[in-house]
């Protein structure tokens, strides 16, 4: 009940009384008291009514803004949840994918050992920054016994086998610079490396 209304019932019921005692008292302001009660009654009932209309009005309105936030947050939260689906699933196709071209690349550095008659003893590729970086370890052996000539061939001939496993894996793009560097298998060091502008340097 508002405050108006309170008011009107207030005087509403205070003008009966005195319409009561007036009547007993047989006073001639009695039927005009009773009159202006009635009215405040009235009123009073009118204001009750608008006062809970507008109340009513208002708690809608809230209701319907409440709703309407639950949803926006439900509908937030939702987006949210399906762009960290989408992510985890890229993230797990990506990851599939690298094992597989991996393992893939694994299997044809085995092909390419095999078919080196043990010249070749392994083979690392690595991405660095913006290239990747090849690693081959070949056998000391057939290393110090061949010449210049045979050395050039053989670097040419194995890092062309080496840079098609890396892209026909799937480790590398087509576009992707490679780089292939020889090493010895037992000392460890760098018998050849592969010149930015195409060819091999031999070291020794």
């Amino acid at each position: 009940m508002g405050v108006v209304a309170g008011l009107l019932f207030f005087g509403g019921f205070v003008l009966l009384i005195m319409t009561i005692i007036g009547a007993i008292k047989k006073s001639g302001k009695a039927k005009k008291r009773l009159l202006a009660g009635i009215a405040c009654l009235v009123l009073a009932i009118i204001a009750v009514q608008f006062t809970d209309s507008a109340k009513e009005a208002h708690e809608k309105v809230e209701a319907e803004q409440a709703k309407k936030e639950k949803a926006e947050q439900a509908k937030e939260k939702a987006k949210k949840e399906a762009e960290a689906k989408e992510k985890a699933e890229a993230k797990a196709k990506k990851e599939k994918a690298e094992k597989e071209a991996q393992d893939k690349f694994a299997n044809m550095v085995t092909d390419i050992q095999d078919s080196s008659n043990g010249i070749i003893h392994g083979i690392n590729t690595d991405w660095k920054t913006n290239h990747w970086r090849t690693k081959v370890y070949v056998s000391e052996s057939a290393w110090s016994n061949s010449n210049e000539s045979q050395k050039q061939s053989f670097v040419v001939s194995a890092s062309n086998h080496v840079e098609n496993a890396i892209i026909n894996s799937g480790l590398a793009k087509k576009d992707d610079p490679i780089f292939v560097d020889f090493y010895s298998f037992e000392n460890g060091d760098e018998i050849a490396s592969q010149k930015i502008t195409g060819g091999f340097k031999i070291k020794r």
